[in-house]
């Protein structure tokens, strides 16, 4: 199962919708993990160290993921909607 970090702007909606389709996701807001106001690097570390894929509204934060947090090799056949 993926667990999730949701970061604390993530509109709660969106967790108690995730909740609702399955009860047993495995999901965690940041500020629950104490890293409320924390800068976008040090939430990305975070999730990297425990195995979690960040959940986020921010655009800035998704351009630094998608620029140097994953490998081209990693995007081989991937559709996915990334703003910029």
């Amino acid at each position: 199962m993926i667990s999730f970090l949701a970061d604390e702007n993530l509109k709660r909606k969106i967790i108690s919708g995730l909740l609702r389709r399955d009860p047993f996701v495995d999901v965690i807001r940041a500020q629950d993990a104490g890293l409320s106001g924390v800068e976008d690097r040090v939430l990305l570390e975070w999730a990297t160290q425990h195995g979690r894929v960040l959940l986020t509204h921010d655009v800035q934060t998704l351009v630094l993921v998608r620029a140097e947090c994953s490998e081209p090799e990693e995007w081989a056949g991937v559709v996915a909607y990334l703003p910029v």
